[in-house]
């Protein structure tokens, strides 16, 4: 999976970003890459630090065909106080080529425990799973240390014991 993320990595914000590709392609299905909303119509405010990220595409869709691609991004914008910048960036999936993971990256292993969570919480407030709740007074307690405490005594008193 490919995100694409635009940052405004300076101290001050940036106004009117406009976006000029040299190329095109398919990021999903039918989709062009030209057609995403703010590569076509531009982004008017990022705060300094502030970022937009979204899923790109996903390199197991056509990936002969998406190893091969390379894009060209002129980036246009201004500062606060109207002086006009001017970057250039390359979306380049070739860089992509031959790299593996192994396990599950964090973030996907996380939502997944979030997921499972949820799934446990459902079924306890719908009665699907019934807690079993276990109640103590404070006496209880009490005897309960105190017999481990005994219990506890009697070990030490008999391994000396044996020495």
């Amino acid at each position: 999976m490919v995100d694409i993320i635009i940052q405004n990595i300076g101290l001050g914000p940036a106004y009117n970003i406009a976006f000029e590709l040299d190329g095109d392609f398919y990021f999903f299905k039918d989709r062009l890459f030209s057609d995403i909303g703010f590569i076509k119509k531009g982004i008017k405010y990022l705060a300094p630090n502030q970022k937009k990220q979204s899923f790109l595409t996903s390199m197991t869709e056509n990936y002969e065909e998406k190893q091969e691609i390379s894009i060209g991004i002129d980036v246009n914008y201004k500062n606060s106080s109207g002086k006009a910048y001017y970057d250039n960036y390359t979306i380049n999936f070739s860089e992509l080529k031959g790299l593996l993971q192994l396990g599950t990256p964090p973030l996907h292993a996380m939502a997944r425990n979030i997921e499972k969570i949820k799934d446990d919480i459902h079924h306890i407030t719908t009665g699907f799973h019934k807690p079993k709740i276990v109640i103590y007074t404070k006496k209880e307690v009490e005897e309960e240390e105190e017999r481990a405490m005994l219990e506890q005594y009697e070990e030490t008193k008999k391994s000396m014991e044996e020495k």
